[in-house]
């Protein structure tokens, strides 16, 4: 690959951007922001209590709940 492709150019950051990088910027932002509003399904929460248990069995926390169970 050519270097100016690997190193953008001196001075160049978001106020150089090109239409279509601040597009994407936009939309893996918007994307992210969905995937960290999801619930973490209940079998992946347990498997992360099981590894830290593992891992630290002195360090016991709270069972996790998924967002939005709350009683």
């Amino acid at each position: 690959m050519s270097q100016s492709h690997e190193n953008p150019p001196p001075g160049a950051g978001r106020r150089g951007a090109t239409p279509f990088e601040v597009w994407v910027r936009r939309s893996l932002h918007a994307r992210f922001d969905m995937v960290c509003a999801e619930s973490m399904p209940m079998e992946i929460l347990t498997q992360f209590e099981m590894t830290s248990e593992a891992l630290c069995p002195s360090a016991r926390s709270p069972p996790c709940k998924p967002r939005g169970m709350d009683s």
